[in-house]
């Protein structure tokens, strides 16, 4: 919808980057980006699980994504909800169990503890919780922090087979 600059969050103020975005804004005003497609314009996670008949849609879109997201900035969080929006004959058929905190597509991560938080042998019975409500992936594991889960998991698949 519009250029927005991580400047300010990377790097120190200095005059020259102040002026370049003077310029720019001015710029802007001058020739404003169009908003073309900010009726469907639409946000939601990347991770996702489609059926093959979406993906086939999608592949056969191909140029009017390329259009609508070629010069974009981390747009993977833009593309499928916007298309859902100009085809929602495929809304209904997406899994989210709690859009409103990020937690869809069978995957089970703990962002409100982390970005995300690391899971540990202490959350063996909340990620045993979550495979019981549906999820199938879980994410973050790390055997510098803590290794233990990841074998007590590994040993539970491994039993399971």
């Amino acid at each position: 919808m519009q250029k927005y600059h991580f400047t300010h969050n990377f790097r120190q103020p200095n005059m020259a980057m102040r002026l370049f975005r003077k310029i720019e804004k001015a710029e802007q005003r001058v020739f404003p980006v169009r908003k073309k497609f900010a009726g469907t314009l639409a946000f939601g996670s990347q991770w996702v699980s489609l059926e093959n008949d979406l993906v086939q849609v999608l592949l056969r879109k191909d140029d009017r994504i390329r259009t609508m997201f070629a010069r974009g900035f981390l747009v993977d969080e833009l593309l499928v909800p916007t298309m859902l929006n100009i085809y929602p004959e495929f809304k209904d058929r997406i899994y989210y169990d709690r859009p409103e905190e990020f937690q869809g597509n069978l995957r089970y991560i703990n962002w409100w503890d982390g970005s995300p938080y690391v899971w540990r042998e202490k959350d063996y019975e909340t990620l045993l919780a979550a495979r019981r409500q549906g999820h199938l992936f879980s994410r973050k594991f790390d055997a510098e922090v803590d290794k233990a889960i990841i074998d007590k998991i590994a040993g539970q698949l491994l039993e399971i087979k």
